[in-house]
């Protein structure tokens, strides 16, 4: 996984999409200012509002899906009509559309029954509680057959503690805020998909700053979201780490997230390598006292467990595996 903010501008390849020029203080402190009047109109906004603004970005993305593949696939030296730019699709515009569904029909079932959809839930042996959250739907269900995901929480939950879910939606968890969304660097899908969950899980304001890796994508996304960008809940932002470290300090940021390394995520919160940093870090004394979240590469295990498989059940599970290792060159924070 690409650092998210604190590292310096990759020139783009040759022949490659031109990243945009860095902001200037004075736009970024225009910027803020603007999505902080904007988040606090937006958590007043009603459920059916909301459900009309991804609806506009759905349709926005759609239009603007080939552009972003296209721009992808001419960053990575892919060819726009070979089989690997099925992965830029996958990992592009597929998802962010995907994600938009899903938004909107978790908003409908809030807006009817007061909740979000879930599956099966049971108990394991030892009495917890396990919720299945995917597949919800017959769409997933049939696109990833066989494949099922499940939660099982901390000991101690009920049912009924389930009920809780979406947070933002059952009323006093903020009065409008605004976030920093550090982008990452390897994917475009996942930048725009921070964007979404800060927007309607949250219900906050958000500023995106480009990672300077695929800073390409974030005009593209302008166009796409625009809905939201007329809405002062949203504005994209370009630079290095000067303009990282300005928008992280600015008074109007008052949360931070982002997807990239854990160098990146300690650097800000604890400060540059060094005995000062470890002694913050002992003491639990951040240097930022803003609430920050983040998403950080790994090496996820894959455990195959022993059972009677055909041949041809271990080709395709050998095959899956293989090309969740290989796909955007294990440029991925959840590479096997």
């Amino acid at each position: 996984m690409t650092t998210a903010s604190l590292v310096a501008p990759a020139a783009s390849p040759a022949g490659g999409p031109v990243n945009p020029p860095p902001t200037s203080r004075r736009h970024l402190d225009e910027m803020l200012a603007r999505l902080r009047d904007g988040a606090a109109r937006f958590v007043r906004w009603s459920i059916p509002e909301r459900i009309r603004l991804i609806r506009e970005l759905q349709a926005g993305m759609l239009a603007h899906a080939e552009a972003l593949v296209r721009a992808s696939c001419q960053a990575k030296g892919i060819p726009p009509a070979s089989p690997l730019a099925g992965s830029e699709w996958a990992t592009g515009p597929w998802s962010v559309v995907r994600q938009l569904r899903l938004l909107a029909e978790s908003l409908e079932h809030l807006a009817s029954r007061g909740t979000t959809p879930l599956g099966k839930v049971s108990r394991t042996a030892a009495g917890g509680l396990i919720a299945q959250v995917f597949p919800t739907n017959r769409i997933d269900g049939v696109l990833f057959s066989g494949i099922t995901t499940e939660v099982r929480f901390q000991p101690g939950w009920t049912e009924r503690d389930l009920e809780g879910r979406g947070t933002f939606y059952h009323g006093g968890t903020h009065d409008g805020r605004t976030v920093l969304i550090l982008g990452a660097g390897n994917l475009a899908a996942i930048p725009a998909m921070d964007v979404l969950t800060k927007l309607f899980n949250e219900g906050k304001a958000c500023l995106l700053k480009m990672n300077p890796v695929n800073a390409y994508v974030g005009p593209i996304l302008e166009r796409a979201f625009a809905a939201a960008i007329r809405q002062d809940v949203l504005r994209v932002a370009y630079g290095g780490p000067a303009e990282g470290e300005y928008l992280i300090n600015h008074q109007d940021t008052q949360e931070i997230h982002l997807t990239g390394s854990d160098q990146t995520y300690d650097r800000i919160c604890w400060g540059p390598p060094g005995p000062e940093r470890e002694l913050r870090r002992t003491r639990n004394q951040p240097l930022i006292g803003k609430p920050i979240t983040a998403e950080l590469g790994n090496v996820s295990p894959v455990i195959v467990v022993p059972g009677p498989y055909r041949r041809g059940e271990l080709a395709f599970q050998a095959a899956s595996i293989a090309g969740a290792f290989t796909s955007n060159a294990a440029f991925n924070c959840c590479t096997p």
